[in-house]
């Protein structure tokens, strides 16, 4: 456990954290990918909407870099390339 989350759990906010994993993961299912998250595309954007998550990995700008500025503009970060900068 790392520093923060033992000084979370130590605070008046211990009774506040939640156990559940709010990250989107997609780990593949060949052999050589299914111990690593696959890289998630534009495929991917009804699987993460509907999952209830609100993070998500992994996201490569070289692979697809549409699924990026998508998820930025839903947030509202503005730019003709946000998430690359």
């Amino acid at each position: 456990m790392s520093f923060f989350q033992t000084l979370l759990m130590n605070s008046p906010l211990a009774a506040q954290v939640t156990g559940a994993n709010l990250t989107y993961l997609n780990f593949g299912t060949t052999y050589g990918d299914s111990n690593h998250p696959v890289v998630l595309t534009m495929n991917d954007v009804p699987a993460i909407e509907s999952s209830g998550r609100f993070f998500a990995r992994k996201f490569e700008p070289t692979v697809d870099a549409d699924v990026i500025r998508y998820f930025c503009e839903k947030v509202g970060v503005r730019g003709s390339q946000p998430a690359l900068v």
